[in-house]
């Protein structure tokens, strides 16, 4: 009896934290909808009503959410389901309001003004309700407007650079507090992909160097993915080791191609050193090659570095081959063996820990340099069937032996 009791008293006691996936997400998006539906019924009868009027009603769901967000602190500040559904609410009203009191008064402005001031107005609310969801909203942001401003309308800004910034004390807490989160998941997902896509964007005058600096990104993402401080063992897919794996196998095929080696060497950006050390892409990739050392650094005192990995090494061994691509016209060779190579260690890293993506992954890196050679070489089509077969035989029989030993280890 007291034991039971005991129990009682202590699930009594508890903290009620609704960690349930699902009623989260539906939660927020019950939040989404409520405030499309009040904007549409308002929006019925927007030309019958006064400026005031209109004023008020653009204000309201701004004010009801600012409410919302107080008593969610105030009264349930550990229920995830409160704090992420009220949050991403008012995330919503802020832009309805600014979208609508433009509209009344004809403040003009374009789609990216809009966006800044969105973004800004809603960066508190990720610091005072602590809320994940209005991180992400704020990230996916961030990322549309750069990609509005400096991929569709070139005006060379670099305003996304300092508005991530705002948002990297966020980021860095939810990893040291919410390692098993699923936000924390879709934020890993969301930040690469953010910093993927927008670091091209820099690129104005001296291009070719992007891929020096997209190489070094691709080892970060890699060496922090395979990191033990993160954690990422908790998550089935690990976001920053397939985004690299990914992102870098890609480079490689591409740049594998003769003709894309014989355009690196007849590019200007050996003759063009004007001003070349205070170039964007000069920066990025001094900034991102140097953490990419520093953590290859700390990862090897550390002890981490015990299977070798390409894509952890691939940022490091193409500082030395993009030289040679802007020298010699015939690199591609080299970066064929480079493609092959990973392939086949990937294959055997696969297979040595019982891994079929890993495994999987090598084998689809290998048969996509052979199908692009397929494209630039002229071959038979009896070698092309023989090597087509060879390719199927190779997957079937891997993975086969593969399953086998798992078996038998079971």
């Amino acid at each position: 009896d007291e034991i039971g009791k005991s129990i009682e008293q202590f699930y009594a006691t508890k903290p009620s934290t609704n960690n349930n996936w699902l009623i989260v997400v539906f939660g927020i998006l019950g939040s989404v909808l409520i405030g499309m539906g009040i904007i549409l019924i308002v929006a019925h009868n927007w030309d019958q009503l006064s400026d005031g009027l209109k004023t008020v009603l653009a204000l309201i769901p701004m004010v009801l959410g600012q409410v919302i967000v107080g008593y969610s602190l105030w009264k349930k500040k550990n229920e995830t389901l409160w704090i992420e559904s009220a949050s991403t609410f008012l995330i919503f009203a802020i832009g309805a309001a600014i979208a609508m009191l433009g509209q009344i008064y004809n403040l003009g402005g374009d789609l990216e003004g809009f966006m800044i001031t969105w973004t800004l107005l809603a960066i508190p609310l990720v610091y005072i309700a602590n809320s994940s969801m209005a991180g992400i909203l704020y990230l996916a942001g961030i990322s549309y407007y750069n990609v509005l401003a400096d991929y569709f309308h070139r005006n060379d800004t670099y305003y996304f650079w300092l508005l991530l910034i705002l948002i990297i004390p966020f980021y860095y807490l939810q990893i040291r507090k919410n390692k098993k989160s699923n936000f924390l998941f879709i934020f890993h997902w969301l930040m690469a992909s953010s910093l993927v896509i927008n670091l091209g964007s820099i690129a104005h005058h001296t291009e070719e160097l992007m891929l020096v600096a997209y190489f070094s990104l691709f080892g970060v993402f890699y060496l922090l993915g395979t990191s033990s401080r993160l954690h990422f063992e908790n998550y089935r897919i690990n976001p920053l080791t397939f985004i690299a794996s990914v992102g870098t196998s890609i480079m490689l095929i591409i740049l594998s191609f003769e003709e894309v080696s014989k355009e690196l060497f007849h590019s200007s950006l050996l003759r063009e050193s004007e001003g070349f050390l205070l170039a964007p892409e000069w920066i990025a990739t001094i900034v991102l090659t140097g953490i990419g050392l520093v953590i290859l650094f700390k990862q090897y005192k550390r002890g981490e570095l015990v299977q070798f990995q390409p894509f952890s090494w691939m940022f490091v061994l193409f500082l030395f081959i993009f030289p040679l691509l802007l020298n010699f016209e015939f690199t591609f060779w080299l970066i064929n063996i480079v493609t092959l190579g990973t392939g086949i260690i990937t294959i055997k890293n696969g297979s040595e820990i019982n891994h079929l993506g890993k495994l999987n992954f090598g084998l689809l890196i290998i048969s996509t340099l052979i199908l692009c050679r397929f494209v630039d070489t002229d071959l038979t089509f009896i070698v092309r069937g023989v090597l087509f077969l060879a390719i199927g035989i190779s997957f079937f029989t891997v993975n086969y032996r593969l399953l086998k030993k798992r078996k038998q280890n079971a």
